[in-house]
């Protein structure tokens, strides 16, 4: 797990006696790659890799050389601070006098109990509380809350980006959820608040990004998606546009028609709307095949793929309309959504054998555990096969959309 300089004792003084220089590394994009694949693997978010390289759409290309993490140039400091963590992971905690559990116990905390963490030995703290100390064990206590005082006079100011990020749970989130807002991923979460399980509660402050300052952060929303799509036979301005949720005006507008008429084979511009899209990503994994034309056919959703045991999540809250075997979706479920007086549906194929967790009727939130990743039914390896479909799922599959312009990938 990471930690900061300041985790590992209660009163801490470090410090810088010379200027750092700024430096930075660098990877260079294979095929297959993604900017989330890329952010997850070198554990920053997607925003800071766009900010790193100055990138305005989540576009890259194969043999790109991109920044990957930095060390900002920073001036002498001297600061003090104190680590405060919250008794969470049980009703009743035992405050022992030596770290670990032959030792007698001296005292006991109820949950809620916020103390003072003076030190840490093998995942055992040494705190005070209520002018009591002893050794409690770390993984049933809470993110670390931190408070500092610059103790120098002469000294310039700290850099910038030194903060610690929080989030309080809600009503329905999950750490896979979270995860996603905050473009993380699960086991970053859980190294960074010492959990040994996806359990959280409402209320909880997590930990979502690491710095010497805590702060309360919300996610923004992502930026819009440009992609194309070929004209095929029978299609229309007015069936593209609600293919991909656009109007005809900006659909005609960002590939300059004046008219109505199109052509078969003729190539236009799409663009998602802005703001917030409607389903997170329902589970890790590189994207290796998107919406539209594949082996002279229409593939109507995308592939996600990812070796070992892969979660797969719900999209957005709903209820589940099919859980069932199918010859070409192997392992599916089917999940209707009503959102902001639309109908829409999702499906999730190819899951693993006998992994379907929800049955149909089962009302489900988002960020919800449903299954896992497998290789059922008509597959070539394992990943997961989502699909978006604008009003509910037919067998001609008329109605399905580009999860990409619907889904925070």
């Amino acid at each position: 797990m990471n930690k900061l300089t300041i985790a590992t004792t209660g009163l801490v003084v470090a410090a810088l006696l010379a200027p750092t220089i700024a430096s930075a590394s660098t990877i260079s994009v294979k095929s297959g790659d993604t900017l989330y694949s890329i952010a997850s693997s070198n554990n920053i978010s997607v925003s800071k890799l766009k900010s790193l390289n100055n990138l305005t759409s989540d576009t890259i290309k194969i043999g790109q050389t991109l920044i990957v993490s930095d060390t900002a140039t920073s001036s002498p400091t001297l600061t003090s601070s104190k680590e405060y963590r919250t008794v969470t992971g049980a009703s009743v905690l035992n405050v022992r006098s030596g770290p670990g559990t032959g030792y007698s116990i001296v005292t006991t905390l109820n949950k809620g109990t916020e103390i003072e963490v003076l030190s840490s030995t093998n995942g055992w703290y040494n705190i005070i509380a209520g002018g009591k100390k002893g050794y409690v064990y770390g993984e049933y206590l809470s993110a670390p809350r931190y408070e500092s005082t610059d103790t120098s006079t002469t000294f310039p100011t700290p850099s910038a980006n030194t903060q610690n990020t929080y989030y309080k749970v809600q009503s329905g989130d999950t750490l896979w959820s979270i995860s996603t807002k905050f473009n993380t991923t699960v086991n970053n979460l859980k190294s960074l608040n010492n959990m040994t399980t996806n359990t959280v509660f409402v209320g909880q402050n997590l930990l979502v990004a690491q710095g010497t300052s805590p702060t309360v952060s919300q996610p923004t929303s992502p930026s819009p998606t440009t992609t194309t799509y070929k004209v095929q036979s029978g299609d229309t301005l007015f069936s593209i546009a609600t293919k991909f949720n656009m109007s005809v005006d900006s659909l005609k507008s960002v590939n300059n028609l004046s008219t109505n008429t199109i052509y078969v084979g003729q190539v236009l511009n799409i663009t998602a709307p802005t703001g917030q899209k409607l389903f997170i990503r329902p589970a890790e994994g590189i994207l290796t095949s998107g919406f539209g034309p594949r082996w002279s056919t229409h593939h109507d959703g995308i592939d996600i793929a990812k070796n070992g045991d892969v979660q797969v999540h719900a999209a957005a809250d709903g209820i589940v309309t099919r859980s069932y075997t199918s010859d070409s979706y192997g392992e599916a479920i089917f999940i209707r959504h009503e959102i902001n007086g639309q109908t829409y549906e999702t499906v999730y194929g190819h899951m693993r054998s006998g992994s379907r967790a929800v049955q149909v009727g089962d009302r489900v939130k988002v960020g919800q555990f449903i299954g896992w990743m497998g290789s059922t039914g008509h597959s070539t390896g394992q990943h997961l096969h989502f699909e978006v479909h604008k009003g509910l799922w037919n067998a001609t599959k008329s109605d399905a959309v580009d999860p990409e312009l619907y889904t925070n990938l």
